[in-house]
């Protein structure tokens, strides 16, 4: 580890940070809702693929669960 390690690991978590409360803002003003709740950050993050390879093994706290229907169902 360098001296500039520290450094380098808070941008990446800014960026990583960044990233969470733009697609979790989008959510919410899709939605016609003012204030980020855990359910839109729960759905943003299962819903990008790098994000949601980080943090597979995170559980949000009333966080909801991701709609999911069975294709068969779909006509």
């Amino acid at each position: 580890m360098g001296s500039s390690a520290g450094t380098f690991m808070a941008g990446v978590l800014q960026y990583i940070t960044e990233e969470l409360c733009e697609l979790a803002g989008d959510l919410c003003e899709s939605r016609k809702k003012k204030i980020i709740t855990p359910e839109h950050l729960n759905l943003a993050i299962r819903s990008d693929n790098e994000l949601a390879k980080l943090m597979f093994m995170a559980t949000i706290a009333q966080g909801g669960m991701l709609p999911n229907v069975n294709e068969f169902l779909v006509p």
